[in-house]
């Protein structure tokens, strides 16, 4: 008949089998297999939330590489009249923008905010030309003409909508 007191011992205990010598502690037996599951799963949560603001870091910086600066400016139009009429000197808007190849293009407008600079500013936007996030300035002369703050807001406007910004000088 086994010993009661024996037994009595063995309840906190973990056996393997093989009697008294090869009692285990049950403080220093493996913690279940779902533990380490979760331990594991933790981590590759931990390194995919690493992984993800790394490439969002990288994102940004991306971003604000590639956006730039760009120019509107207010100039006139010259030319002496070839009917002998006094000359008038028509203010003009110049849109400072690379072509494709990376080349100035000027782009003249006859209006400030025309459907026209509209146009062509979402071309150029669309095309990648311009980067969502660059910086459109509007450079007017002093001296000359300047459009209604209406039209400077209703191209602001618009600019936002298409991700970029209109910073008047």
């Amino acid at each position: 008949m086994p010993n009661k007191s024996l037994q009595a011992s063995r309840c906190p205990c973990q056996l393997t089998g093989y009697g008294n010598s090869d009692i285990i502690p049950a403080s220093s037996a493996l913690p279940p297999v779902a533990l380490p599951g979760l331990w594991t799963l933790g981590r590759i949560a931990h390194a995919m939330k690493t992984i993800t603001l790394i490439l969002l870091c990288f994102t940004l910086t991306t971003a604000a590489a590639c956006a730039k600066d760009y120019h509107l400016v207010t100039t006139q139009l010259r030319g002496a009249p070839a009917s002998g009429t006094p000359a008038e000197f028509p203010v003009i808007y110049v849109l400072l923008a690379p072509d494709t190849t990376g080349q100035l293009n000027p782009m003249v407008y006859k209006t400030f905010d025309s459907k026209d600079m509209e146009l062509d500013i979402g071309v150029l936007i669309r095309s990648g030309i311009i980067a969502p996030g660059s910086v459109l300035h509007f450079d007017p002369k002093p001296d000359l003409e300047r459009p209604t703050d209406t039209q400077i807001r209703s191209l602001t406007d618009y600019c936002k909508k298409l991700g970029i910004t209109l910073a008047v000088s």
